[in-house]
């Protein structure tokens, strides 16, 4: 299993961000996930391991102008995990692209979150699995072995 390590961050003065994106304009006025700070960093407990892709993301989608496809077909996978947040901006944009591109896809329930707890629930329990398979973290990982 190869794990790949997506992130977002901008440059200063963000000029990733259009002024025609309503998202992203909240963060360029927040001034968060710049490069280098706090915010656009992996947590202490979640950091790659130096054999471990990391792709930089500027939109929503974590296939969205990212060399995660590319990743993706160089190692040949077949079956994407997703976890992280959030739930209705970059899982649900990234499990679309997935399906599209015909992927096996499981959503790791309990390792997702969103602001919005009943969004999180309907999205996982009545849109993505449509799209592919919904899992907790233990019954995932006991598919593995």
């Amino acid at each position: 299993m190869i794990i790949v390590f997506v992130g977002v961050c901008f440059r200063e003065g963000y000029p990733e961000v259009g002024s025609s994106n309503k998202m992203y304009q909240g963060i360029r006025q927040a001034n968060v996930l710049l490069d280098g700070t706090v915010g656009a960093q992996f947590e202490d407990q979640l950091q790659p391991l130096p054999q471990e892709p990391v792709v930089v993301k500027k939109r929503v989608a974590a296939t969205f102008g990212t060399e995660l496809p590319l990743l993706l077909k160089s190692y040949k996978a077949s079956a994407v995990a997703l976890a992280g947040v959030s739930t209705s901006g970059v899982i649900l944009s990234t499990i679309r692209w997935l399906a599209d591109s015909d992927y096996h896809i499981f959503v790791i329930s309990d390792c997702c979150a969103d602001r919005d707890v009943e969004v999180h629930d309907m999205l996982c329990s009545k849109v993505f699995p449509r799209q592919g398979n919904v899992e907790t973290a233990d019954k995932f990982l006991r598919s593995l072995v």
